[in-house]
C-alpha cells in the first residue's frame, strides 16, 4: 500500500503530467504535428542541398527561369544556401545585353548576398532582412537610333500580381565597389562611376526607404565636353507617394552643389527644391576648352518649384528664383584682360519667362547695372536687355585693352558713362541695339625722369611738351539693326580744344556716312591717334 499516494506532493506531481486534461493534450500534440514536419523537412532539405546533383539542378533552374524572364542569357557560377540564417550567397552573376548588343555583358556581379525574415508563415508574409551586392559592373550601350542593350522583361501572365520595391521591404541594402559605363567605346556620351556605394533601410510600418548613395572620382564625357572628376553624396527617404532628397552634395575641386528636394505624386510629379552652389569659372573654361571664360568663384542659391500640368511644357510650369554673387571674376580674351568685382544679381523663371534683375558689378573702376527679360523661352521668344556703365575709368579701359595701347608718350584719364539697350526674337538675326556713351577726360604728355623744364616729347611724328595737358570730350549715339545689316550713327563727336570730329550717317549695304574733321593743331590729333 502506497502511503504517499494521497499526499499533496504526490497529487501535484501527477497532475503536472496528467495527459487526460484536454487542453494540455491539445498543446502537446499541436507542437508535435507542427515541429516534427519542420524538423524532418529541414533535415531532408539539408541532405538534398548537400547533394551535388540537386545543387547543379537548382543552379540550372535558376539560370533558366532568369533567362526566360529577362529574354537574355543569365549565368550564375555558384550559390550557397545558409538555412541557419535563412540567407543565400550568389557568386559570378552575368546578364547578357539584349540583341544586337549581346556583348559586353549588361551586368556582372562578383558576389551578392540576401537574407530573409518571415513575418507570418500562415499569411506567407516575408521580407528581405539584408541585401548586399559586391563589385557590380553595369555596361549600357545605346546607338544613335535609341536601340539599347537593356532587355525587356517577359510578362509572367499574372496581371493581378504587382510587386513594388515597397512590397519587398528590404531592411538593409549595401552596394559596394560598383562601376557604371555608358557607351564605353568612343561615343558622344560616356559615364564612369567608380567606388560607388548604396545603403538603404526599410521601415515596414511607414512603408519608407531611407538611404544614401555615394561615389568618388566620377567621370562624365559628352562629346568634347569632359567635366572634371567629382564626388557625390546623396541621402534620401522614399515612400510609395513621396521622394525626399534630404541632403545632396556634389563636389568637384572648388565647385560645390548642395541640394534638397521633395517630389510628391510620381505619376504627376510636384517638386520643391532648394539649392546652394559654388561654381569655379576656371573649371568651366577647362570643360568648354575656352580660356576666355571668366576665372573666379560664383555663388548662387535659390528655390525651384515644379508641378506637372497637362498640355503645358515643363519650362512653362517651372518656377525658379535665385540670387548670385561673386567677389572677383577675371576676364581673359585675346583683345582684353580685366576684372569684374562685387557682382550681385537676382534671376527668375516664372510662367516660361526668364528674367535677370538688379545686376550690379564694379567694372573698369565704375559701376555696371543691368536688367534683362526673355519672354516665352520655350516658344516664340522675345528678349530685351538694358545696361548702364557709370563713371568708368578711361585709364583703366586703356589698360584693359592690352599692351598694344600702352605707350610712354601720353596718359589718358577721366571717365566714361554709357547706356546700352538690345532687343531680339528667336535669333539675333532681328537684333536691334542702341548705345549712348559720353566721354569726359584728359590727355597728358609724359616724359621719363623728373625735370623742371618742359622738354619736347615725340608723339607720332609731332612733338608735345611734357607739360601739355588738354581735355577731350566725346559723345556716341549709335543703333544697329540686324535685319537691315545697318549701323547708324547720330550726333556723335570727339572734341579737344584744337580738334573737332563729328559723325552722322549710316553704314550698310548702301552706306551714307558723313564724317567731318577740323584739326587746328596736329599735335593733339597725333596724341589722340596714338592713344586709340
Amino acid at each position: 500500500m502506497n502511503t504517499n499516494s494521497g499526499s499533496p506532493e504526490g497529487r501535484s506531481a501527477s497532475s503536472r503530467f496528467n495527459f487526460r486534461r484536454p487542453w494540455l493534450r491539445a498543446v502537446v500534440f499541436g507542437l508535435y504535428f507542427l515541429l516534427f514536419p519542420i524538423f524532418v523537412g529541414a533535415i531532408a532539405l539539408a541532405l538534398l542541398m548537400s547533394s551535388t546533383r540537386v545543387h547543379n539542378y537548382l543552379l540550372g533552374v535558376v539560370q533558366s527561369q532568369a533567362s526566360h524572364a529577362l529574354g537574355v542569357g543569365v549565368r550564375l557560377q555558384n550559390f550557397t544556401l545558409h538555412l541557419s540564417t535563412l540567407s543565400v550567397d550568389l557568386y559570378g552573376i552575368t546578364v547578357d545585353g539584349a540583341s544586337p548588343f549581346t556583348a559586353p555583358p549588361l551586368l556582372q556581379i562578383q558576389h551578392a548576398e540576401a537574407g530573409i525574415g518571415v513575418t507570418s508563415v500562415l499569411h506567407r508574409q516575408w521580407y528581405f532582412e539584408s541585401v548586399q551586392i559586391d563589385r557590380p559592373i553595369v555596361q549600357i550601350v545605346v546607338d544613335k537610333n535609341g536601340v539599347s542593350n537593356i532587355p525587356k522583361l517577359t510578362s509572367s501572365g499574372d496581371d493581378n500580381h504587382h510587386t513594388t520595391v515597397f512590397d519587398l521591404g528590404i531592411r538593409r541594402a549595401v552596394l559596394q565597389g560598383g562601376e557604371v559605363y555608358y557607351n564605353n567605346q568612343p561615343s558622344a556620351l560616356a559615364v564612369d562611376l567608380q567606388s560607388m556605394e548604396f545603403h538603404a533601410s526599410f521601415d515596414s510600418l511607414l512603408q519608407k526607404y531611407s538611404g544614401n548613395l555615394t561615389y568618388t572620382n566620377g567621370h562624365l564625357a559628352y562629346g568634347t565636353i569632359r567635366p572634371p572628376s567629382h564626388d557625390v553624396d546623396l541621402h534620401f527617404d522614399a515612400t510609395p507617394t513621396t521622394f525626399q532628397l534630404t541632403h545632396a552634395k556634389i563636389t568637384s575641386g572648388a565647385s560645390q552643389l548642395f541640394l534638397g528636394a521633395i517630389v510628391n505624386n510620381y505619376t504627376a510629379p510636384s517638386i520643391q527644391a532648394q539649392f546652394n552652389a559654388t561654381l569655379d569659372g576656371s573649371q568651366v573654361g577647362s570643360i568648354l576648352h575656352n580660356p576666355s571664360v571668366s576665372a573666379g568663384l560664383i555663388e548662387t542659391n535659390g528655390s525651384l518649384n515644379y508641378h506637372a500640368v497637362a498640355g503645358r511644357t515643363a519650362l512653362d510650369t517651372l518656377v525658379l528664383n535665385g540670387d548670385l554673387k561673386s567677389k572677383r571674376l577675371e576676364i581673359k580674351t585675346p583683345a582684353a584682360r580685366g576684372e569684374i568685382s562685387s557682382v550681385i544679381a537676382h534671376f527668375s523663371l516664372v510662367n516660361g519667362d526668364a528674367s535677370l534683375k538688379d545686376l550690379r558689378a564694379e567694372v573698369l573702376g565704375g559701376t555696371l547695372t543691368a536688367q534683362g527679360m526673355m519672354k516665352n523661352i520655350s516658344g516664340n521668344s522675345a528678349s530685351h536687355v538694358s545696361a548702364a556703365l557709370n563713371r568708368a575709368s578711361l585709364a583703366e579701359l586703356r589698360r584693359v585693352l592690352g599692351p598694344s595701347l600702352q605707350t610712354a608718350n601720353a596718359t589718358l584719364s577721366g571717365t566714361m558713362t554709357a547706356e546700352v539697350t538690345a532687343s531680339w526674337g528667336n535669333t539675333f538675326a532681328d537684333l536691334v541695339a542702341n548705345t549712348d556713351a559720353d566721354i569726359d577726360g584728359q590727355i597728358k604728355g609724359t616724359q621719363a625722369g623728373h625735370r623742371k623744364t618742359a622738354v619736347p616729347v615725340l608723339v607720332g611724328e609731332h612733338n608735345i611738351t611734357a607739360s601739355s595737358t588738354f581735355p577731350v570730350k566725346g559723345s556716341i549715339h549709335a543703333t544697329y539693326t540686324g535685319k537691315a545689316h545697318q549701323f547708324k550713327v547720330e550726333q556723335s563727336f570727339l572734341r579737344t580744344p584744337q580738334t573737332n570730329l563729328t559723325m552722322d550717317g549710316v553704314v550698310s549695304t548702301k552706306s551714307s556716312l558723313g564724317v567731318h574733321l577740323q584739326a587746328n593743331d596736329l599735335r593733339e590729333l597725333a596724341a589722340i591717334a596714338n592713344l586709340f
